[in-house]
């Protein structure tokens, strides 16, 4: 609670915003919806929120312990003329005015990282545009201890471009403690220095990246689909995008003197070294791997995993791992097309097409699929991260509410959780799909075995004004009980303001209803009556 009411009380108070896609426009709103609390986060529901979020870790506020939770979909119009500030720029430091000032100065700690709990809510970041040293949609991350990680996870970016020293889709760099899961990227990302499709570098240690992809372009020093370079486990991670570097690798480009375990993870994206400018005193100057380019000094392994993607190196190559000394290799696969051969058993593409080789990968843990639906070119998917149908959900009207996915599908046979938020004095109906009723749950989950574009339908506030004038209810304020007086009453049903429903009565067919509210908590609520001819009427209520 305390720093709920220290962070209000350092910033200024925004305006919420309610559409289904944010555009931004280069300003920022502090979020006014939740408290921070694991059960009820901040909703970040507009671009401005999103970028106050950045401010206010610039800034130095410190997040740990604090939760958010991405509410819409997020344009940031990026460009030369509007670039993204990353949250959490690590080094660097704002002034009021919300300018970089870039570094403080001799004796500086970073404090500029963020060390909350971000839930990106499946929802989408497109068109961005980032040049920091720490680039990405976070710039910096790092958590307080084990059981206090820094967590970054279910968010999409679709577009743009990411350029840094050190520079990931969705994290640039990453220090300790900290889980980053289920994050997709699609945008270019270009560095000077670490390059990674999902994280650039990890410089710390007790770092977990789980059932993550990347389809973007990766360009860099040390180059990787999913990581540049650092210390840190990889599981159920895939890369479709073509990666080049010095050391570059479909998984992870460079790991020196770091120790890193991948497992699980496989390749479609083709692996280029540059061959220029590589370590001097390494063993290999430059290398290329379909899973990883290099990786020495440290006791590391690579399990379970394949590659289809074609590898090239003047130096290195490998068509799981170019070079690696102390290496644990296991259970690894590439396509016998791979001219560039190493460890791990080569075989033709129709028998990675089969059921017999997703049964050879899921000897140690059952986590592969069969691409029934040709999502892969008929390679083994991964079934907790491959989202093998679309979902969509909109509101019937925009003014009325807005609608979440919470929980995105990513198997075949697994689940999807929509919620719909009614704005203030609306109510939430039902769900449809072609205008079918399939439910009036809310939150509602369902299993997702097709493409499906689902309605949440709202109902505004308007009333047939001689039903109004037929209720009475009293008292109100009340403690416990509420006397609602209407001829031929059919329902009567209690909402919060943020349109959940608290209790129902129906088939009432009475002009008299008692109304018990000992059972629920003080606060407003709305009252909903319902008349045999179909006729609505609103009343707030207030519960003492």
């Amino acid at each position: 609670m305390k720093k709920t009411i220290a962070i209000i009380a350092f910033f200024c108070m925004g305006l919420m915003a309610g559409a289904q896609t944010s555009v931004w426009d280069g300003s920022r709103t502090i979020w006014t919806r939740g408290n921070g609390a694991e059960n009820t986060p901040y909703l970040i529901e507009s671009a401005q929120n999103l970028a106050f979020l950045a401010y206010a870790v610039n800034k130095g506020f410190d997040m740990r312990g604090l939760y958010f939770r991405l509410a819409t979909d997020i344009d940031l119009n990026g460009s030369e003329d509007q670039q993204w500030i990353p949250i959490g720029l690590g080094n660097r430091w704002f002034s009021d005015d919300g300018c970089d000032r870039g570094y403080p100065g001799p004796g500086f700690t970073a404090t500029t990282v963020f060390r909350g709990h971000f839930d990106g809510g499946g929802h989408t970041i497109s068109k961005v545009f980032v040049n920091y040293e720490n680039a990405g949609v976070f710039g910096n991350i790092q958590g307080v201890q084990e059981d206090e990680p820094a967590v970054v996870e279910n968010l999409i970016v679709t577009s743009g471009y990411i350029q840094g020293s050190c520079c990931g889709g969705i994290v640039g760099l990453v220090g300790s403690y900290t889980l980053v899961s289920h994050c997709w990227n699609e945008a270019t990302v270009d560095g000077s220095g670490d390059a990674g499709g999902i994280v650039g570098r990890y410089s710390g240690n007790h770092n977990n990246l789980l059932c993550c992809a990347n389809k973007g372009r990766i360009i860099g020093k040390n180059a990787g689909g999913i990581v540049g370079d650092g210390t840190v486990t990889i599981e159920e991670c895939y890369n479709e995008g073509d990666v080049s570097g010095i050391y570059a690798g479909g998984v992870i480009g460079f790991g020196m003197q770091r120790v890193v375990y991948i497992s699980n993870c496989y390749n479609t994206g083709d692996v280029v070294s540059e061959g220029t400018g590589g370590i001097s005193s390494a063993p290999a100057r430059w290398a290329a791997g379909g899973i990883a380019g290099f990786l020495f000094y440290g006791t590391s392994s690579i399990s379970n995993c394949y590659n289809v993607g074609s590898i090239s190196s003047l130096g290195a190559a490998g068509c799981i791992l170019a070079y690696g000394n102390n290496t644990i290799l296991e259970n690894n696969y590439y396509i016998s097309a791979c001219s560039a051969g190493g460890e791990g058993l080569a075989l033709s593409e129709g028998y990675m097409h089969t059921q017999e080789f997703v049964e050879n990968l899921n000897y140690a843990i059952n986590v592969w699929g069969v691409d029934a639906n040709g999502t892969n070119s008929g390679y083994p998917i991964l079934v907790n991260n491959y989202p093998l149908f679309n979902l969509l959900v909109r509101p019937n009207d925009e003014t009325l509410g807005q609608v979440h996915i919470v929980k995105r599908p990513n198997s075949e046979s697994s689940s999807a959780t929509v919620i719909a938020e009614p704005f203030e004095g609306n109510f939430f109906l039902n769900w449809t799909v072609n205008g079918q009723v399939v439910s009036t749950a809310n939150p509602y989950t369902f299993v997702v075995d097709k493409d499906i574009e689902l309605v949440g339908n709202f109902q505004g506030t308007g009333v047939d004004e001689a039903a109004e004038q037929r209720v009475s209810v009293s008292p109100n304020p009340t403690k416990n009980t509420v006397n609602i007086g209407c001829e031929n009453m059919k329902g009567v049903s209690v909402y919060t303001l943020d349109g959940r429903m608290a209790k129902t009565y129906d088939g009432l067919n009475a002009n008299a209803f008692t109304l018990d509210m000992s059972d629920v908590p003080q606060g407003i609520y709305i009252l909903r009556v319902e008349t045999r001819e179909g006729a609505v009427v609103n009343r707030r209520i207030v519960k003492e």
